[in-house]
């Protein structure tokens, strides 16, 4: 029996997710997931809350599960002293933007990409270089020679790179993953690659983490990992940088100087070292509402198309063939059917024309909005 449980209310006053979708609308934006967390990870919270020791705490059992759990799920063995803490994925790249680069300084994204990685870059005062990917038969390439010869015109510092890609949902492969390190190793570009939904990869497919398979180009690779989407607690604000580099790891610690929330702490801790049996259920479940999704659009909704996905729970659906203006396609998803999803222009202009749905829902959920947009696309003109 599935251990993954579906939470029956969510509040519009604490929800992100639901108080952005507005009344009468299936909240599919953001990307949290309807799955309620493991029920042994909220034991041991009150256990620990009904102890009462809210102390400074040595974190050594912190960083102990974190490596476990990459030596477990990765076969990957990492230095206890490269782990290093931040309350948020966004926060710590935004710190390592400022003390690898300058102001004016370029900055490489794939896109289409998570679109908070455009906000850091211009809020951070650096230049944006986009790299657009190329969707090949609904696989998204990169497009290497495009990257080498705009790191080089640009004079790039800093690569940052979706691992597993949101949203084209790809894990990039260790070949991949080399050729990437190979270019930027030519031109000095550091490499942060973000891997927060790591733990989320897909059956039939392998994620590798972007540092083990780069080991001679460590000093210049940051990754950064989260049990926040895997095990459904991003509102614990929790994550990991794995920061090979002495100086760059002081530097670091020394921009951040913060330890790990308490509660945020013995949550990774228990959901790493007891819970891979229900991110193995969650897993199942979401591969579950792909297939349905896929098969369900194929026979009733000509003109929408899921790109296969390989990691996540965000669909990304191609819908260039209903041949509407990127206004159109939203006001089809958002008022016609009724689904609060995200635009694909959100992620860079080579998004136009696709939308980003969250399927971390349950079945039902998922079924209703399924069926709410088809009943939209029937009044459309024939494609």
């Amino acid at each position: 029996m599935s251990k993954v449980k579906i939470l029956s209310e969510r509040s519009p006053e604490s929800s992100v997710k639901w108080s952005q979708c507005g009344a009468g609308r299936i909240p599919m934006g953001v990307a949290d997931m309807d799955f309620k967390m493991d029920e042994r990870i909220i034991s041991h919270l009150q256990k620990f809350t009904e102890a009462g020791d809210f102390g400074y705490s040595t974190y050594q059992a912190y960083e102990s599960a974190v490596t476990a759990w990459m030596k477990k799920r990765y076969d990957w063995d990492v230095p206890h002293e490269w782990i290093t803490f931040c309350p948020g994925t966004l926060s710590g790249i935004a710190i390592l933007i400022n003390m690898l680069s300058e102001k004016g300084d370029a900055v490489m994204i794939f896109s289409p990409v998570y679109n908070r990685f455009f906000d850091i870059i211009r809020y951070n005062g650096r230049k944006t270089v986009e790299c657009e990917l190329i969707n090949n038969d609904s696989r998204y390439e990169i497009d290497f020679q495009d990257m080498e010869e705009k790191i080089a015109a640009e004079k790039v510092k800093v690569l940052i790179l979706s691992s597993p890609h949101n949203p084209v949902c790809r894990i990039w492969s260790i070949e991949e993953q080399r050729r990437i390190t190979e270019i930027c190793r030519k031109h000095s570009v550091i490499i942060i690659s973000d891997e927060i939904h790591a733990d989320l990869t897909l059956p039939g497919h392998v994620h590798s983490p972007f540092l083990k398979n780069n080991m001679d180009y460590a000093e210049s690779i940051i990754v950064t990992t989260s049990p926040s989407k895997a095990f459904n607690m991003p509102g614990l604000y929790m994550a990991n940088f794995i920061i090979p580099d002495e100086s760059i790891r002081k530097s670091y610690l020394a921009s951040i100087w913060s330890h790990p929330n308490l509660f945020g702490a013995e949550a990774l801790k228990k959901a790493y070292e007891d819970c891979e049996d229900w991110l193995e259920d969650a897993v199942s479940y979401i591969a579950e509402n792909y297939d349905f999704l896929e098969n369900f659009i194929s026979v009733n909704i000509p003109g929408v198309k899921l790109i296969r996905p390989e990691a996540t729970y965000l669909a990304w659906l191609d819908c260039r063939s209903l041949d509407l203006t990127q206004k159109e396609l939203m006001e089809l998803f958002l008022e016609r059917a009724g689904l609060y999803v995200s635009s694909g222009t959100d992620y860079g202009d080579c998004g136009r024309g696709y939308i980003r749905m969250n399927i971390a829902c349950s079945r039902e959920t998922l079924e209703r909005a399924v069926t709410q947009l088809m009943s939209a696309t029937e009044s459309l003109p024939s494609i």
